[in-house]
Formats: structure tokens, sequence, C-alpha cells
């Protein structure tokens, strides 16, 4: 088990409750096991409103990825996934299989991309717009 995925999850817990989570890159990617685990989640919903993920990639193998695939469709009422097509640190693929894991359009998923690498595309007002819905629910 890596430490940093323990101390985490109780930093959310202890400073929680949070409404969304986003995650950039290896943050995208530690955002989706908070959602499994729903670290930090109010007691009552036991979900998120929302998560961003953004050039994110699913975890490596094992209990994280095991846990992944089966609860964060559960840690979180919707998602957003920005993929870049050309992302040579996290491939499209990886964010394609982490954005399955939260279950679909019909789960309140949504994946959006664009064309360049591993970047937050802050120039492109289509996927700011769609960050900023997810996040406030506008």
């Amino acid at each position: 088990m890596l430490d940093g995925i323990e101390v985490s999850c109780e930093r959310v817990t202890q400073e929680g409750p949070f409404d969304c989570l986003i995650g950039f890159s290896q943050g995208a990617t530690l955002s989706s096991v908070l959602c499994a685990r729903k670290c930090g989640c109010d007691e009552e919903t036991k979900q998120f409103e929302s998560v961003v993920l953004v050039s994110g990639a699913r975890p490596g193998v094992g209990k994280e990825w095991e846990r992944v695939q089966k609860e964060a469709r559960f840690g979180a009422k919707k998602s957003l996934h920005v993929i870049g097509e050309t992302d040579a640190i996290n491939p499209k693929a990886l964010g394609f299989e982490l954005a399955e894991c939260f279950g679909g359009e019909e789960s309140g998923s949504e994946i959006v991309t664009h064309e360049r690498g591993h970047i937050v595309p802050i120039d492109e007002e289509r996927i700011v717009k769609k960050i900023i819905e997810t996040l406030t629910g506008s």
C-alpha cells in the first residue's frame, strides 16, 4: 500500500466533507481512488457531488485498481474526464479506462477530449466551461 493514498484519504476525511474533487495527472488518478474509497464524503450522502479528472489514468494494478473498477461510480454523482488525444504521459486509452469506472453517461459521467497532450487546456473555452459547470452544478 502506498502511504500517499492513506495520508491523502486521512487528510480529505479530516478536512472534509467536500462537495467536489479536481485532479490533474497523478492527482486525477488519486481522486479516482478517493472516490472509490469515499474519503471525506458526508456521512449522509456518502458521495461527492462531482469529480473532474484531467489527464488522468487508471491506477496501475492490484487492490486500488480493483476498488476503482468496482466502486468509483458510487463515489461521485457526476464526473468529467478531460482527455488529451496526444497525451504521452497518460495515454488516452488509460483515461478512457478510468472514465469507464465512473459508469458512463447513464451514471453522470462525461468525457471531453482535446487535440493536445498532457495539459489542463485552460485556453479551450468549451472545456473550461464544462469544468466550471461540473464543479458548480450549473
